[in-house]
């Protein structure tokens, strides 16, 4: 403790002193991490979009596989599929 005490002491007598005199605006890396939050958000809205779109044209393919009175379309079945 005392060492750092001296050292500090003797930067002082010498004049030296920290390049970074002032406070910063923001931490380290806080741009990167919110860059990185926004790319996260688009990721989980892809993945979502990729879920929620095929369980909803297999919903309607199976209600009106019950309740329809005619047959499915080709293009609704095609749509299933993929």
């Amino acid at each position: 403790m005392s060492l750092f005490y001296l050292l500090k002491k003797y930067q002082q007598v010498k004049g030296y002193r920290s390049p970074f005199t002032e406070n910063f605006f923001r931490g380290p890396g806080e741009s990167l991490n919110r860059q990185i939050a926004k790319i996260n958000d688009e990721i989980i809205i892809h993945f979502v979009w990729m879920i929620t779109i095929p369980l909803m044209l297999y919903a309607y393919y199976i209600s009106l596989l019950h309740f329809g009175t005619s047959k499915p379309s080709t293009t609704i079945l095609v749509l299933t599929i993929i």
